[in-house]
Parts: structure tokens; C-alpha cells; sequence
């Protein structure tokens, strides 16, 4: 199927298929799931859709799918099945910075950024943070365990001894042997451009999926969780973008504080809800 999207420009395979799916849409308001999936050669939609929302990865026989359905050439067949590899690797670092770093030497063309894997693991896990800033508090046991039964949101006790570790080993936390005593250091978790937008991704999803959790499980007298949904220019998007970084570092400047006892997350989401329509359109 012709297509203008370039899967260079990915990162994420699904993210590749909902772009196609929408651009598809715009052109052929009869398009739809049911119809796409019958062109894969699919029994029905519940596959496709399923994959899309993240409940599912593509199979071996889906892949071949959607391979022979775009008709990709041979590097970006090669390409698109590394992304789904990719996006399999969640739970091992190792094997996801090895794939982003053989797709960084293969493909040229890609926006595919890699680091080291304690460097990926220590952005992607969400659990890094908090340990970290919980090494602050008075309370704090340099004990997996008990760390483990402290967070609200289920972590092992061996995922934990694993991330003080790597912690320790980047710079980000140092051990007061005398006493068994984590220290916060002074060094920051780096997550500029430069480093790869996948292990940001994993981290985000992960505290998206904690906030979630908490509406049901935190009680409200604990959190706050609101939103707002506004009309707004586009040509304010990047103002409006500017306006929330500078009140989150406002945030950090009047909350951060030396007798901290406890560590909340501050989560703050701005996206739009329809499609955009650019200038020209």
C-alpha cells in the first residue's frame, strides 16, 4: 500500500500504524479497522486493534502482514521488525539498548538514539526516581525490602536491589559504608535530547500507568488528579508548553525541602484531544 510516511521517522511501530490508520482515514472516511484488517487478511479487527492499543505485540504471521501490506523495501523491513523487537524488549535493557544500538549502525536514516544499558534502565524505570529521592528522607533503609513494602505501587525487592546498584554505579546515589546509609548525590539523571527518546517513553508510561492506579487506590484527601480541556491557538501550543515547564521548576523551587518525610510524583499532561490541521491543509 503507498504511503507517505516515512518509518525512518519512528521509533515506535505502533506509533507508525496509528499514523498510517489516521492518514488513511483523513483520505477515505469509509476507512476503518474492519476494512483494513480484511486487506491484512485478518478473521476480523480484534488483532489489529489490540496491537494499536498496546495489548498485544505483532506476532511473527501479522508482521509478514503488514511487511508484504506496505511493501517495504528491504531496509525498512528491517527496520520495522527491529521496532518491534524493540517494544518486546521492555523488561530487559540489555537486549533493548543492544537493538537500539545495532538499528543506530544499520539505519542511518533513523532518529534512533541509544545509551549505555544502566543509563537506560535508570531513565526508563520509574521506580529509579523514587528510590532516589526517598534515600532523602530520615526514615530511609538502605533494605530492598523494606523499600519494596514503603511504595505504593508494586515494585520486587530484587528489581530494587538491582536499581540501587546501578544508581550507585552512575553516581546518582553513594553509600555511607560506616552506617549503611544511601546518599542522594549532587548528579542528575540526564535526560536531554540528545538521549534516547525510548527510555523517556518507558518512564512516562510508567508513572502515567501509577497515576492511574492511584485514582482508585490513593485517597483523595492524599492526591490531587484534575484536568482541564480548552480551545486554544496553535500558534500558543509552544508558549503553553513553556508556561507548565516554568511553573513545574517554580513547583520544585517552593516544595523541594531539606526535612522532606514522604515523595510524591507531579505529573502534568498537555496534549491535544482531535487532530491537528496544520497550515496549508
Amino acid at each position: 500500500m503507498e504511503t507517505t510516511l516515512n518509518i525512518f521517522e519512528f521509533t515506535n511501530y505502533r506509533s507508525y500504524l496509528q499514523a498510517y490508520y489516521d492518514d488513511t482515514k483523513k483520505k477515505n472516511l469509509s476507512w476503518s479497522y474492519e476494512a483494513w484488517s480484511r486487506k491484512l487478511g485478518l478473521q476480523n479487527n480484534s488483532s489489529i486493534i489490540k496491537i494499536l492499543q498496546g495489548h498485544r505485540e505483532a506476532g511473527p504471521d501479522i508482521t509478514y502482514k503488514l511487511v508484504d501490506y506496505f511493501k517495504f523495501k528491504n531496509d525498512e523491513r528491517a527496520y520495522f521488525e527491529d521496532l518491534i523487537r524493540l517494544s518486546k524488549a521492555k523488561k530487559d535493557p540489555r537486549l533493548a539498548v543492544a537493538l537500539m544500538q545495532k538499528m543506530q549502525k544499520q539505519h542511518s536514516k533513523s532518529n534512533v538514539k541509544f545509551l549505555d544499558d544502566r543509563e537506560f534502565s535508570a531513565i526508563s524505570y520509574w521506580w529509579f526516581y523514587a528510590i532516589r529521592q526517598m534515600a532523602r528522607l530520615k526514615e530511609f533503609k538502605n533494605d530492598s525490602q523494606w523499600i519494596a513494602k514503603k511504595l505504593n505501587f508494586r515494585v520486587k525487592p530484587k528489581e530494587i536491589k538491582k536499581a540501587i546498584q546501578i544508581l550507585l554505579d552512575l553516581g546518582l546515589l553513594r553509600n555511607d559504608k560506616k552506617n549503611n546509609k544511601l546518599h542522594i548525590s549532587k548528579d542528575r539523571i540526564n535526560t536531554s535530547d540528545d538521549i534516547a527518546s525510548e527510555a523517556l517513553k518507558r518512564f512516562h508510561e510508567g508513572m502515567l500507568e501509577n497515576a492511574k492506579k492511584a485514582i482508585r487506590s490513593i485517597k483523595v484527601k492524599e492526591r490531587q488528579i484534575s484536568g482541564c480541556t480548552l480551545a486554544i491557538a496553535q500558534e500558543d501550543i509552544s508558549k503553553a508548553r513553556k508556561f507548565i515547564q516554568q511553573f513545574e521548576e517554580e513547583f520544585i523551587k517552593l516544595f523541594d525541602s531539606k526535612n522532606a518525610d514522604t515523595v510524591y510524583q507531579l505529573n502534568t499532561q498537555f496534549f491535544p484531544l482531535i487532530k491537528q490541521k496544520y497550515k496549508g491543509e
